[in-house]
């Protein structure tokens, strides 16, 4: 009797393996085709790897390729995307890279071999080594913030905070880089406005959106920021005078190391990264975010629960 409650145990077992094996196939994988993006759907490749492992114990080597087929044609599939977004990702840093490490090996050379004997050009050559290097400092730990958003190591922690306070708070630390850059500031809102997200994490969205736009203010120079309530969310703007993004590049400054003017980016020290980590954070929050080009500048937006 025991025997045969076994053996009824282990078909049991094997039956319903089967069934979460078939499931994969049938919903999981066309679902993941159909809804989500690349970066999204490598995440995935662990669990169909898994799947691909554990149907071949269940089947036995040799025995299940009818039924791994589909899922093998599918990783070696998703495999050469995820190895292209490998390869993009590798070619990008390396040249974001290449400039800072190229003037610091330069300079640094130049002072090893006293090119220069004044104290002000040395001091000068040492300024462009710390720069760079601080350049290189603040792009790797941006990509490591991304890496722990987009693959769900950042846990949003979920809290009630004045969102107004915060814009003031980010305002205050960037105060000098307004003045240097002779912005005209306009931010009026003055009673507090609860929202419901990660402080963090929306400080740095913040943050990104005003240094965005203090390097790409032109014309006026006038940056303004506005807190809205709409019934049950609040709307962050951040707008700046200036030209506006063209429409074939609008929906690509999002992605990681996009620039729509490289010179000028280069110039204040950015690397692509910033709004990449502002569309990681809100998809994180789930909430709705964007931009808008106006005659005379570009907005910059967020909502939040309020």
């Amino acid at each position: 009797m025991e025997n045969v409650n076994l053996i009824d145990l282990t078909n049991l077992i094997e039956a319903l393996l089967e069934l979460a094996f078939l499931a994969l196939v049938v919903i999981v994988i066309p679902w993941a085709k159909a809804k989500l993006s690349n970066e999204q759907e490598a995440k995935l490749l662990t669990i169909f790897e898994i799947a691909v492992m554990a149907a071949e114990k269940l089947y036995g080597a040799g025995k299940g390729d009818e039924k791994l087929k589909y899922v093998e044609s599918y990783l070696a599939a998703r495999g050469v995307k995820v190895d292209e977004m490998r390869k993009e990702f590798l070619s990008n840093v390396t040249h974001e890279l290449k400039t800072p490490i190229a003037l610091i090996q330069g300079y640094a050379e130049g002072l090893k071999d006293n090119i220069t004997e004044d104290l002000e050009s040395r001091e000068f050559y040492c300024d462009v080594i710390i720069d760079e290097a601080s350049k290189m400092n603040k792009m790797v730990k941006k990509l490591l913030t991304l890496n722990q958003l987009e693959f769900g190591n950042g846990m949003v922690e979920m809290e009630r905070f004045d969102i107004v306070a915060l814009v003031r708070s980010v305002l205050e630390s960037s105060d000098i880089l307004i003045k240097q850059n002779e912005i005209q500031l306009l931010f009026q809102q003055s009673e507090p406005m609860d929202v419901w997200a990660d402080e963090y994490m929306i400080e740095e969205v913040v943050t990104n959106y005003l240094t965005n736009a203090i390097h790409y203010a032109t014309n006026e120079k006038v940056i303004d920021i506005r807190v809205r309530k709409n019934e049950n969310t609040v709307r962050v703007s951040v707008f700046n005078t200036g030209d506006p993004i063209p429409e074939a590049d609008i929906d690509k400054i999002w992605i990681k190391f996009y620039k729509v003017d490289k010179a000028r980016t280069r110039e204040y020290g950015g690397n692509g990264i910033g709004l990449s980590i502002v569309k990681a954070i809100m998809e994180a929050h789930n909430k709705r975010y964007g931009v808008i080009n106006h005659s005379n500048g570009v907005e910059f937006w967020f909502e939040l629960d309020g």
